[in-house]
Protein backbone atom coordinates (compact mmCIF):
# COMPACT_ATOMS: atom_id res chain seq x y z
CA UNK A 1 0.00 0.00 0.00
CA UNK A 2 1.44 3.35 -1.05
CA UNK A 3 2.46 5.60 1.79
CA UNK A 4 0.29 8.69 1.97
CA UNK A 5 1.97 12.03 2.39
CA UNK A 6 0.68 14.18 5.23
CA UNK A 7 -1.94 16.73 4.22
CA UNK A 8 -0.57 20.10 3.28
CA UNK A 9 -1.06 22.52 6.13
CA UNK A 10 -3.32 25.43 5.38
CA UNK A 11 -1.76 28.88 5.57
CA UNK A 12 -3.52 31.62 7.49
CA UNK A 13 -4.65 34.72 5.63
CA UNK A 14 -4.00 38.34 6.41
CA UNK A 15 -6.90 39.93 8.25
CA UNK A 16 -6.38 43.27 6.51
CA UNK A 17 -6.43 43.85 2.78
CA UNK A 18 -3.21 44.88 1.07
CA UNK A 19 -4.57 48.40 0.69
CA UNK A 20 -5.51 48.67 4.38
CA UNK A 21 -2.15 47.28 5.43
CA UNK A 22 -0.42 49.63 2.99
CA UNK A 23 -2.09 52.68 4.48
CA UNK A 24 -0.92 51.63 7.96
CA UNK A 25 2.62 51.22 6.63
CA UNK A 26 2.44 54.71 5.13
CA UNK A 27 1.25 56.29 8.39
CA UNK A 28 4.01 54.51 10.34
CA UNK A 29 6.58 55.53 7.74
CA UNK A 30 5.58 59.19 7.88
CA UNK A 31 5.74 59.13 11.68
CA UNK A 32 9.23 57.59 11.78
CA UNK A 33 10.57 59.94 9.12
CA UNK A 34 9.11 62.99 10.86
CA UNK A 35 10.34 61.86 14.28
CA UNK A 36 13.84 61.34 12.86
CA UNK A 37 14.02 64.99 11.79
CA UNK A 38 15.83 64.04 8.59
CA UNK A 39 12.65 65.29 6.91
CA UNK A 40 9.62 67.00 8.40
CA UNK A 41 5.91 66.64 7.64
CA UNK A 42 4.04 69.64 6.24
CA UNK A 43 0.43 69.20 7.30
CA UNK A 44 -0.79 72.07 5.11
CA UNK A 45 0.82 70.79 1.92
CA UNK A 46 0.16 67.16 2.93
CA UNK A 47 3.69 66.08 2.06
CA UNK A 48 7.27 66.14 3.36
CA UNK A 49 9.42 69.21 3.97
CA UNK A 50 12.95 69.76 5.22
CA UNK A 51 14.54 71.88 7.97
CA UNK A 52 17.89 73.51 7.26
CA UNK A 53 21.17 71.87 8.28
CA UNK A 54 21.70 74.05 11.36
CA UNK A 55 18.25 73.26 12.72
CA UNK A 56 18.65 69.57 11.97
CA UNK A 57 21.97 69.49 13.80
CA UNK A 58 20.34 71.00 16.88
CA UNK A 59 17.28 68.77 16.51
CA UNK A 60 19.00 65.39 16.63
CA UNK A 61 21.29 66.48 19.45
CA UNK A 62 18.35 67.58 21.59
CA UNK A 63 16.05 64.67 20.78
CA UNK A 64 18.40 61.68 20.60
CA UNK A 65 21.62 62.80 22.32
CA UNK A 66 24.71 64.83 21.42
CA UNK A 67 26.98 61.86 20.66
CA UNK A 68 24.98 59.12 18.92
CA UNK A 69 21.91 61.18 18.08
CA UNK A 70 22.66 61.54 14.39
CA UNK A 71 22.96 57.77 14.01
CA UNK A 72 19.60 57.34 15.76
CA UNK A 73 18.01 59.88 13.40
CA UNK A 74 19.30 58.27 10.20
CA UNK A 75 18.42 54.75 11.37
CA UNK A 76 14.89 55.89 12.13
CA UNK A 77 14.64 57.68 8.79
CA UNK A 78 15.81 54.60 6.89
CA UNK A 79 13.22 52.39 8.58
CA UNK A 80 10.49 54.95 7.90
CA UNK A 81 11.52 55.17 4.25
CA UNK A 82 11.20 51.38 3.96
CA UNK A 83 7.76 51.43 5.59
CA UNK A 84 6.66 54.15 3.18
CA UNK A 85 7.89 52.20 0.17
CA UNK A 86 6.12 49.04 1.35
CA UNK A 87 2.99 51.10 1.90
CA UNK A 88 3.10 52.29 -1.70
CA UNK A 89 3.60 48.75 -2.98
CA UNK A 90 0.71 47.39 -0.92
CA UNK A 91 -1.51 50.31 -1.93
CA UNK A 92 -1.16 49.07 -5.50
CA UNK A 93 -1.90 45.53 -4.32
CA UNK A 94 1.57 44.21 -5.06
CA UNK A 95 2.15 40.72 -3.53
CA UNK A 96 4.98 41.60 -1.15
CA UNK A 97 3.71 39.80 1.97
CA UNK A 98 3.17 36.19 2.86
CA UNK A 99 2.69 34.04 5.94
CA UNK A 100 5.60 31.97 7.18
CA UNK A 101 6.31 29.85 10.21
CA UNK A 102 8.67 30.96 12.96
CA UNK A 103 9.75 29.46 16.24
CA UNK A 104 7.51 30.30 19.16
CA UNK A 105 8.12 32.70 22.02
CA UNK A 106 8.90 31.28 25.45
CA UNK A 107 5.71 30.59 27.41
CA UNK A 108 7.36 30.10 30.79
CA UNK A 109 9.13 33.35 31.71
CA UNK A 110 10.78 32.07 34.87
CA UNK A 111 14.56 31.73 34.85
CA UNK A 112 14.38 27.95 34.49
CA UNK A 113 11.68 28.26 31.82
CA UNK A 114 13.83 30.60 29.75
CA UNK A 115 16.84 28.33 30.13
CA UNK A 116 14.80 25.35 28.92
CA UNK A 117 13.38 27.34 25.99
CA UNK A 118 16.91 28.43 24.95
CA UNK A 119 18.22 24.86 25.25
CA UNK A 120 15.40 23.47 23.08
CA UNK A 121 15.28 26.34 20.61
CA UNK A 122 17.57 24.97 17.90
CA UNK A 123 15.74 21.66 17.68
CA UNK A 124 12.21 23.05 17.82
CA UNK A 125 10.20 23.09 14.64
CA UNK A 126 8.79 26.50 13.65
CA UNK A 127 5.16 26.42 14.76
CA UNK A 128 3.93 30.03 14.88
CA UNK A 129 2.58 31.78 11.82
CA UNK A 130 3.91 35.32 11.28
CA UNK A 131 3.55 37.88 8.54
CA UNK A 132 6.61 38.19 6.31
CA UNK A 133 7.31 41.16 4.04
CA UNK A 134 9.82 41.46 1.25
CA UNK A 135 12.71 43.80 1.98
CA UNK A 136 13.71 47.09 0.41
CA UNK A 137 16.31 45.48 -1.83
CA UNK A 138 13.76 43.05 -3.29
CA UNK A 139 11.70 45.83 -4.85
CA UNK A 140 14.31 47.31 -7.16
CA UNK A 141 15.21 44.50 -9.52
CA UNK A 142 15.23 46.14 -12.95
CA UNK A 143 13.40 43.83 -15.35
CA UNK A 144 15.40 42.99 -18.49
CA UNK A 145 14.09 44.58 -21.67
CA UNK A 146 13.07 41.16 -22.94
CA UNK A 147 10.55 40.76 -20.12
CA UNK A 148 7.39 42.83 -19.69
CA UNK A 149 7.31 44.70 -16.40
CA UNK A 150 4.11 42.99 -15.27
CA UNK A 151 6.13 39.78 -14.86
CA UNK A 152 7.85 41.51 -11.96
CA UNK A 153 4.66 42.02 -10.01
CA UNK A 154 6.42 42.38 -6.64
CA UNK A 155 8.85 45.14 -7.71
CA UNK A 156 8.51 48.90 -7.84
CA UNK A 157 8.70 48.65 -11.65
CA UNK A 158 5.24 47.07 -11.64
CA UNK A 159 3.92 50.16 -9.84
CA UNK A 160 5.49 52.38 -12.47
CA UNK A 161 3.74 50.40 -15.17
CA UNK A 162 0.44 51.24 -13.51
CA UNK A 163 1.40 54.90 -13.11
CA UNK A 164 2.46 55.12 -16.77
CA UNK A 165 -0.91 53.76 -17.82
CA UNK A 166 -2.70 56.45 -15.83
CA UNK A 167 -0.45 59.40 -16.72
CA UNK A 168 -1.26 61.98 -19.35
CA UNK A 169 1.13 61.92 -22.35
CA UNK A 170 2.74 65.21 -21.34
CA UNK A 171 3.42 63.84 -17.82
CA UNK A 172 5.37 60.76 -18.91
CA UNK A 173 8.73 62.53 -19.13
CA UNK A 174 8.36 63.86 -15.58
CA UNK A 175 7.29 60.43 -14.35
CA UNK A 176 10.35 58.80 -15.91
CA UNK A 177 12.64 61.38 -14.30
CA UNK A 178 10.99 60.76 -10.92
CA UNK A 179 11.28 57.02 -11.44
CA UNK A 180 15.03 57.25 -11.98
CA UNK A 181 15.38 59.44 -8.88
CA UNK A 182 13.47 56.96 -6.71
CA UNK A 183 15.55 54.05 -7.97
CA UNK A 184 18.83 55.89 -7.35
CA UNK A 185 17.85 57.36 -3.97
CA UNK A 186 16.61 54.08 -2.52
CA UNK A 187 19.64 52.20 -3.80
CA UNK A 188 21.86 54.81 -2.16
CA UNK A 189 19.86 54.59 1.05
CA UNK A 190 19.93 50.80 1.03
CA UNK A 191 23.56 50.29 0.04
CA UNK A 192 25.47 53.23 1.50
CA UNK A 193 23.39 54.30 4.48
CA UNK A 194 20.88 51.74 5.77
CA UNK A 195 23.05 48.65 5.50
CA UNK A 196 26.09 50.29 7.02
CA UNK A 197 24.19 51.96 9.88
CA UNK A 198 22.30 48.77 10.71
CA UNK A 199 25.41 46.62 11.04
CA UNK A 200 28.04 48.85 12.62
CA UNK A 201 28.54 52.30 14.06
CA UNK A 202 30.83 54.57 12.05
CA UNK A 203 31.58 57.90 13.76
CA UNK A 204 30.38 61.00 11.89
CA UNK A 205 29.48 58.96 8.80
CA UNK A 206 26.26 60.93 8.21
CA UNK A 207 27.79 64.38 8.70
CA UNK A 208 28.60 64.63 5.00
CA UNK A 209 25.08 63.52 4.05
CA UNK A 210 23.20 66.53 5.41
CA UNK A 211 22.97 68.02 1.91
CA UNK A 212 21.32 64.81 0.67
CA UNK A 213 18.28 65.42 2.82
CA UNK A 214 16.94 68.29 0.74
CA UNK A 215 18.55 67.49 -2.60
CA UNK A 216 17.82 63.74 -2.82
CA UNK A 217 15.56 62.36 -0.12
CA UNK A 218 13.02 65.18 0.07
CA UNK A 219 11.93 64.95 -3.61
CA UNK A 220 12.08 61.15 -3.42
CA UNK A 221 9.71 60.89 -0.46
CA UNK A 222 7.46 63.56 -1.99
CA UNK A 223 7.17 61.37 -5.10
CA UNK A 224 6.01 58.38 -3.05
CA UNK A 225 3.41 60.52 -1.30
CA UNK A 226 1.98 61.97 -4.52
CA UNK A 227 1.69 58.50 -6.09
CA UNK A 228 -0.39 57.12 -3.21
CA UNK A 229 -3.97 56.28 -4.23
CA UNK A 230 -5.22 57.64 -0.90
CA UNK A 231 -3.07 60.76 -0.65
CA UNK A 232 -6.09 62.94 0.11
CA UNK A 233 -6.90 60.81 3.16
CA UNK A 234 -3.47 61.25 4.74
CA UNK A 235 -4.05 64.55 6.53
CA UNK A 236 -6.96 63.38 8.66
CA UNK A 237 -5.61 59.85 9.11
CA UNK A 238 -2.21 61.08 10.28
CA UNK A 239 -3.81 63.51 12.73
CA UNK A 240 -5.87 60.65 14.14
CA UNK A 241 -3.27 57.91 13.75
CA UNK A 242 -3.80 56.53 17.26
CA UNK A 243 -7.48 55.88 16.60
CA UNK A 244 -6.73 54.53 13.12
CA UNK A 245 -4.20 52.04 14.50
CA UNK A 246 -6.53 51.03 17.33
CA UNK A 247 -9.35 50.39 14.88
CA UNK A 248 -7.03 48.21 12.79
CA UNK A 249 -6.81 45.67 15.61
CA UNK A 250 -3.89 43.51 16.67
CA UNK A 251 -4.68 40.25 14.86
CA UNK A 252 -2.56 40.15 11.73
CA UNK A 253 -3.14 36.60 10.52
CA UNK A 254 -6.07 34.25 10.91
CA UNK A 255 -7.48 31.09 9.35
CA UNK A 256 -10.23 32.86 7.46
CA UNK A 257 -12.65 31.01 5.17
Amino acid sequence: MAKQSPPKQKKPKFTRSAQEDGFLQVLAGISLIETSGVLTWNDVANTFDCMNDEHFDGFWRARFGPVFGRTCAWNMFSTGAEFLLKGLMLSFNRPIRTAKKARSYPSNLTKSGIEQWAADYKDEEPDVWVGNYKTMGDFFHMPPKSEPAHVFIDTIEAVFEILRGRAAPDALERLESDRLLVFAAYDLLRGAIRNRDAHAYVPNARQAHNNLRQAVFLPTMQCLIKWLPRQNDLREAYKNAARYVEDAGSVHLDFLP
